[in-house]
C-alpha cells in the first residue's frame, strides 16, 4: 500500500496504528519517510480499554477504527484525515476520491457488490476501506456517533441489524448531514471484481463495466483474504518438495483480475523487503506465509 502510494501521490502522509513493538521498530526503521508509526496505546483510552478484554484482536481493531481516526484529527490538528485498509493497493492517485466529495464533509464507498455476491450486501452497503473526515462539526458528529457505537458493540457476527464496525454506516445518508457516497466505479475488491473487466491501456489500468460498459480509471484494488500458502509435503520429519500458492479468500477472481492485478501484486509481495515478518498463528511462518502441512508419514503408517 505505502509503495502504490508513493508511485502515483507527490505528497501523503500515513499514520500506522501498530500492535506491537516488532512492527513499531520495523516502520519506525526510516524506510518509510512519509510514515509515522504509532502504538495502539496512543488512542486507547478508559472507554476502550474497557471493552478491550471482550473482544477478539480482529473486533478490537474495529472497535478502535473510528477512534483512531477521530485520535489522529485531534492530535496533529488536520484539516482532515483518511482512513486506508493496509492491505489496498493504488493504480492512481486516489485523491480524485477525495475530490468527488465537494463540500460534503464524509466520504464512504459503497461494497458495490457483483450479483454473485448480492446476498453479501447483509454485512453492509458500505466499506470501511477508504473513508475520508473533514475537521468540521458534520464529521466530528459523525465520528462521535460511530466511536461510542463502535465501544458499545462490535463483534464479528451478524446481530440486531449490526455486523462489526460496518453495518453502522448503512444509514449514515439519512442520519447525518454532509454525508458523500462515492460514485466512482474504478474502486474494486474481491466482492465486485466479477462486475468488470481489467484492461490495461499504456501506463493505466481500467476497469469496463460488463453491463453498461462504463470505462474508469482504476484507483485502487482492495485485494482482502490475500494470502500466500506454503503446502510442505514431508515424511519422517524430511521435506519432500514445497508448493507455494496464492489463496484469494472466499471470492471468486476474474481471469482479467487475477493475470493483470494479483499476478504482479503477488510479485511485489514476494520481495523480503516488501513483507513485514510476523509470527501472529501457529500456522503461518517467520515470512507471513501460511503454512499447511501434508506428512506422508501417516500413509506407511496404515499400511503397515
Amino acid at each position: 500500500m505505502y509503495a502504490s502510494l508513493k508511485k502515483h501521490c507527490d505528497s501523503f502522509h500515513i499514520y500506522a496504528y501498530v500492535l506491537d513493538d516488532e512492527c513499531l521498530q520495523y516502520f519506525s526503521s526510516g524506510e518509510f519517510p512519509s510514515l509515522t508509526a504509532l502504538p495502539i496505546s496512543d488512542i486507547e483510552d478508559e472507554e476502550l480499554l474497557r471493552v478491550k478484554s471482550d473482544r477478539t484482536l480482529g473486533e478490537y481493531c474495529w472497535t478502535c477504527t473510528p477512534s483512531l481516526i477521530l485520535g489522529t484529527i485531534k492530535k496533529y490538528n488536520l484539516s482532515h484525515c483518511t482512513y486506508i485498509d493496509a492491505d489496498l493497493y493504488f493504480y492512481q492517485n486516489p485523491k480524485v476520491l477525495v475530490e468527488e466529495m465537494g463540500n460534503k464533509s464524509v466520504l464512504i464507498t459503497p461494497h458495490n457488490f457483483s450479483k454473485e455476491y448480492h446476498e453479501a450486501i447483509k454485512f453492509g452497503k458500505y466499506c470501511i476501506q477508504f473513508m475520508t473526515f473533514k475537521n468540521d462539526e458534520y464529521a466530528m458528529k459523525a465520528l462521535l456517533w460511530w466511536r461510542n457505537a463502535c465501544i458499545d458493540w462490535c463483534y464479528n457476527r451478524l446481530e440486531d441489524g449490526k455486523f462489526g464496525d460496518q453495518l453502522y454506516l448503512d444509514d449514515w445518508l439519512t442520519r447525518f448531514e454532509n454525508i458523500h457516497e462515492s460514485q466512482h466505479e474504478g474502486i474494486l475488491a474481491p466482492w465486485n471484481n466479477l462486475s468488470f473487466e481489467v484492461v490495461r491501456e499504456g501506463n493505466q489500468f481500467v476497469v469496463v463495466n460488463n453491463e453498461t460498459k462504463k470505462r474508469s480509471p482504476l484507483i485502487f484494488y482492495h485485494y482482502h483474504g490475500f494470502k500466500f500458502i506454503e503446502e510442505r509435503y514431508h515424511i519422517f520429519k524430511s521435506y519432500l518438495f514445497r508448493r507455494m500458492k496464492i489463496d484469494y479468500g472466499s471470492f471468486q477472481v476474474s481471469k482479467s483480475a487475477n493475470t493483470l492485478l494479483y499476478g504482479p501484486y503477488s510479485e511485489h509481495l514476494k520481495n523480503k523487503a516488501s513483507i513485514v515478518r510476523v509470527n501472529m498463528e501457529d500456522d503461518i511462518d517467520v515470512e507471513g506465509v501460511a503454512v499447511y502441512e501434508r506428512n506422508f508419514e501417516n500413509i506407511f503408517k496404515s499400511n503397515s
